[in-house]
């Protein structure tokens, strides 16, 4: 664990019922000039909608029900999981236990042929300057697809922190990663969220859902305390819906009707799908919320509805 002192501010707690998104914004690379433009025109989003058999422009009902199939083999490796994609769902980023060792190291995948092989990607291992022996995990990537953050644990640490790297284009290599000095503390920061419109980053801290708000002008981190030990939080693009991992195991959903508002009570996800996607851990959603990426025994899905 990198030595720092706690957040500057009072962590305040609140319930997922009444959940309000304000949070902390400070050293991140996004703040330090490297700020993108992560929502777009829409239309490669609409492109790989069509590549899925959604129609472009429409977005699927949030509590619609889901029907799941894996992604291709060059991306399901053994021990691969925690798929996060960029806002046209080409580049993919997920985590590999690599052997012998079994330590998880961040992986990058791109797709060719949107059109014609929509679930089929090229992948290749990510080199962040950290070494083959510590820990990285929980990949999440812009919408862009330029600025990477991930959960990390070092060779001697009992606990992980949040760092980030950056590259200059979507297609180049990233630089050496560094600390998220805003949201890491002594206790143990992980499974990184971007939300798409770049303004938040939801992380763990500590057992306890929290976030990291650009927007504030006076940045103060503020905990989401829900019931039990939830992790793996997922948002949609409109931040409206949140997918979970409940303390029971089995992927949640809670949704509200504006970001000024709390979230309803979490509900199971529904479907034929749903007892597979259910025990798994969710990744990342479409922007038309009409596709979850998620994995479950080593392996990476795409449920569609």
């Amino acid at each position: 664990m990198t030595r720092r002192a706690a957040h500057a501010s009072v962590l305040a707690t609140i319930s997922l019922g009444a959940m309000i998104v304000a949070g902390a914004a400070c050293q991140t690379a996004l703040e330090a000039g490297n700020d993108v433009d992560p929502t777009g025109d829409g239309a490669a989003a609409d492109r790989a909608a069509a590549a899925e058999g959604a129609t472009p422009g429409r977005t699927c009902a949030w509590d619609a029900p889901f029907d799941a199939v894996p992604l291709g083999v060059d991306v399901n490796l053994s021990g691969v999981g925690n798929p996060r994609l960029s806002k046209d769902e080409n580049v993919l980023v997920f985590d590999h236990e690599t052997l012998p060792s079994r330590i998880p190291q961040v992986r990058i995948a791109t797709r060719a042929a949107p059109q014609l092989e929509p679930r089929v990607y090229k992948s290749a291992a990510v080199d962040v300057g950290l070494g083959a022996d510590t820990r990285k995990a929980r990949p999440s990537i812009s919408a862009d697809g330029q600025v990477l953050f991930f959960d990390v644990q070092q060779p001697d640490a009992s606990t992980r922190d949040i760092f980030n790297a950056v590259r200059d284009s979507p297609d180049g290599s990233f630089g050496k990663a560094a600390p998220v000095m805003a949201v890491n503390t002594m206790a143990d920061e992980s499974q990184p969220f971007q939300t798409l419109d770049g303004l938040e980053l939801y992380y763990v801290s500590g057992g306890a859902i929290a976030v990291l708000d650009r927007t504030m002008s006076n940045p103060a981190a503020i905990v989401l305390s829900v019931p039990g030990d939830h992790s793996a939080p997922v948002l949609s693009s409109d931040r409206n819906t949140i997918y979970l991992k409940a303390p029971d195991g089995n992927i949640v959903v809670a949704h509200r009707t504006n970001t000024a508002f709390g979230f309803d009570a979490a509900a199971p996800i529904t479907g034929e799908a749903a007892a597979q996607i259910s025990k798994g851990i969710p990744g990342w959603l479409s922007p038309d919320q009409c596709r979850l990426y998620f994995s479950e025994g080593g392996m990476l899905y795409v449920a569609s509805r």
